[in-house]
């Protein structure tokens, strides 16, 4: 059974519709706080104080997208992918969190000559981003995150902050794969376990 959603996690769009389940995840995974993964970021000075709010809620929202879709999504943000490498270094926080958030553990697999992106990942990122949060690559608006932007009806004029989100997948090189919500432990996808 799908709900229409009526609080909006991390800016969810208004017309987006989910599952009870998936809502709750959506839920906890905006409640979630990573201090000790902005710590390290701004530390090593991979980020600035001025980035680091919105490259956390993205990272947010990529995870969403990747318990949503019933295929690979790719990561096009070398920031973004920054975020979650710290934070799988962070191995029992990491684990934990998947476990708690979305039941199940979510794979980061990077682009190498021995395990290439899926091309149909970029497809996946930018179909679910616009189906769930607007376009991630439009250049005005409010910005992400802001009050006005998460506040707003029409989420889609939203802008994406500081470029983070290429339009490819060559900033990043990186995935997830058969972990959404839809996709089973043997790898086969479909909708509520079937």
């Amino acid at each position: 059974m799908q709900t229409a959603v009526t609080s909006r996690p991390m800016g969810l769009r208004s017309d987006a519709k989910l599952a009870a389940d998936q809502f709750q995840a959506l839920e906890k995974l905006d409640a979630a706080e990573f201090p000790f993964v902005r710590e390290k970021l701004l530390d090593s000075g991979e980020l600035q104080v001025h980035e680091i709010d919105d490259v956390e809620l993205e990272f947010k929202r990529y995870l969403a997208l990747c318990f949503l879709s019933s295929g690979p999504v790719s990561m096009t943000s070398t920031k973004v992918d920054a975020f979650w490498h710290q934070f799988i270094l962070f191995t029992r926080e990491y684990r934990e969190f998947c476990s708690d958030v979305f039941g199940q553990f979510i794979h980061h697999r990077p682009n190498t000559s021995y395990t290439p992106l899926d091309h149909a990942g970029v497809d996946n990122f930018r179909f679910g981003y616009e189906q769930y949060f607007g376009s991630p690559y439009a250049q005005s608006g409010p910005e992400v995150g802001s009050a006005t932007c998460i506040n707003r009806q029409d989420v889609a004029t939203c802008y994406n902050p500081q470029g983070i989100w290429a339009s490819t997948a060559d900033q990043g090189g990186a995935e997830c794969s058969d972990i959404g919500s839809q996709c089973h432990g043997d790898g086969s996808c479909g909708g509520d376990g079937e």
